[in-house]
């Protein structure tokens, strides 16, 4: 497979899960065997016994990872974990939370507390900026509005700072490229 021939060379593999590794389609944090899935997908990608996602306390799989230039240029890769602890798409008129207090607090300190970040890559397993016309079956942040916000205005802050973001999502079967103006209060 691709991802075998990648992984007995130099290239460098960060990972994070989609629903199917997770384990169920559109799993959240009911999903019962979301602890087992998590080890199994730590172990598929041969992440080290000591890499603080297997120790980590509430269970989820962010990670974040800095890549510095010669040139001063810092850029970060930020993965967020949307599985673990996102509730459950029950009620579309009950806020619910995607990440976590423990990931947003970890996201808030990663995006604002690093005095040398450039560029931030955040990637997200499903979609943040689109509008689709199926936003009450497709998994997107556009399903938790207060979610979506929350991570807006962060990004806007961290714009603020001089460093430039760029959002990657999955989960959908096509290819896009989106802009989201921003007004913030």
């Amino acid at each position: 497979s691709l991802y075998l021939s990648l992984a007995h060379t130099r290239t460098y593999i960060q990972q994070i899960w989609d629903d199917h590794d997770y384990g169920t389609n559109d799993g959240d944090r009911t999903y019962k065997y979301r602890n087992e899935s998590k080890e199994l997908f730590l172990d598929f990608f041969n992440v080290p016994k000591d890499d603080p996602r297997r120790a980590r306390s509430n269970g989820a799989t962010y990670s974040s990872r800095t890549f510095k230039k010669e040139d001063g240029v810092t850029t970060k890769l930020i993965l967020l974990d949307v599985r673990y602890h996102r509730d459950p798409w029950n009620d579309p008129k009950k806020p619910n939370m995607i990440l976590g207090k423990e990931q947003w607090a970890w996201l808030e300190s990663e995006l604002l507390d690093d005095k040398e970040l450039s560029v931030a890559l955040i990637f997200s397993g499903f979609q943040v900026l689109p509008q689709t016309p199926f936003v009450r079956t497709a998994e997107t942040w556009a399903r938790e509005p207060d979610s979506k916000r929350k991570l807006l205005e962060l990004i806007v802050k961290t714009q603020r700072r001089g460093i430039a973001t760029l959002l990657i999502s999955g989960d959908v079967h096509f290819s896009e490229i989106n802009e989201e103006i921003c007004e913030t209060r």
